[in-house]
């Protein structure tokens, strides 16, 4: 940022003969950014926060130095109206504002008023906004198909004989290295976590009983079946796995439509199994298939912030996991529960 002479020499005369403090902060920041100098050097020179110089350079540069200097800051939620808030809140509930300088500069375009970030911020906390992770949904999530699963799923269990057992299965892929999350880290600071270089993967092919997933699971550690690839041959596997530990017992397993699923294969093997019947969920579903639950939360539990230098090390913990549910049965229980949400994609809406 490059003022003229003339005008940066009018902008240190201005700043001399200044009684305004608020006035004398905004000519610095000018000043101080032609110097050259960052904006956390300046934010700590001047006290105020980095967003603001960022706010203070950008007005400068749209609106010239007059209008940077007219007053016209509004600092409180009051300024805006109710309807006006109130059409806020639904740009902000319909739109996407990764920052309260966006939801600023709507503000500034919508309605003339002036905010700093912090003030956007508190204007947003009163409806409740929060900043928080967005959460991906299928692109071809079926939103009509869901409720009609969920129906006859819950009409099934009510109705189901006790010699039936119903799973839930799926298979999952944990990657050999750190996953990153939050933590409380002071401002201005980073706190690093090692990670690996490798790519390898555990590949882990699962089922949980539908009516008692803790017990059933934590109970028989072979309803979890490591494979180096997951196919027809290892999803063979696990079913008899089922069929060892539920002798005599029909078992009804819900499974998603993978390949390996619904290989010649797999249903050639299945012919000859009058005790097993698949169940299909509706395409691109993961909100329905509990044993999704399951693979997060072993995932954050087993995973989380722990670094392993050797694969064999990752692989052992995520086993251990697995043979020591139990400790985790409380969670589990409020976890994997029979209720389920139904997605929305918003793609769903344009077709």
């Amino acid at each position: 940022m490059r003022p003229g002479k003339e005008e940066r020499a009018e902008i240190e005369q201005l700043r001399r003969q200044t009684r305004d403090k608020k006035q004398h902060v905004r000519l610095s920041v000018l000043i101080m950014l032609d110097e050259g100098y960052t904006y956390e050097v300046i934010a700590v020179s001047q006290g105020t926060d980095s967003d603001t110089v960022g706010n203070y350079k950008r007005k400068y540069l749209q609106q010239g130095l007059q209008a940077y200097l007219k007053d016209n800051y509004v600092a409180y939620r009051g300024a805006l109206s109710l309807e006006q808030l109130q059409a806020l809140d639904q740009q902000v509930q319909e739109g996407l504002y990764p920052t309260a300088r966006e939801v600023g500069d709507w503000i500034y375009g919508e309605f003339k008023a002036d905010y700093s970030d912090p003030a956007v911020r508190a204007i947003l906390t009163k409806p409740g906004f929060v900043h928080k992770q967005l959460t991906p949904v299928p692109a071809k999530a079926d939103e009509q198909k869901q409720p009609g699963f969920v129906a006859r799923f819950e009409q099934f269990i009510e109705d189901l004989p006790q010699d039936t057992v119903v799973c839930f299965t799926d298979a999952t892929h944990p990657a050999h290295n750190t996953q990153t999350n939050k933590a409380r880290i002071k401002r201005g600071q980073q706190k690093h976590i090692p990670a690996n270089s490798g790519r390898k993967r555990l590949n882990l092919n699962g089922a949980v009983n539908a009516l008692d997933p803790c017990e059933a699971v934590a109970d028989d550690v072979d309803q979890v079946v490591e494979a180096q690839t997951i196919n027809a041959q290892s999803t063979i596997t696990l079913y008899e796995k089922l069929l060892a530990s539920n002798p005599g017992k029909k078992l009804v397993l819900i499974c998603d439509n993978a390949r390996y699923y619904r290989s010649q294969l797999l249903q050639q093997w299945l012919e000859g199994q009058p005790l097993i019947k698949q169940w299909f969920l509706p395409t691109y579903p993961p909100n329905l298939n509990l044993i999704e639950r399951l693979w997060r939360f072993m995932k954050k539990q087993a995973i989380g912030l722990s670094f392993h230098s050797t694969c064999q090390s990752f692989k052992d913990n995520i086993l251990h996991f697995f043979e020591h549910l139990d400790d985790y049965g409380y969670e589990l229980k409020r976890l994997l529960t029979l209720k389920f949400q139904i997605l929305h994609s918003p793609l769903s809406d344009s077709t």
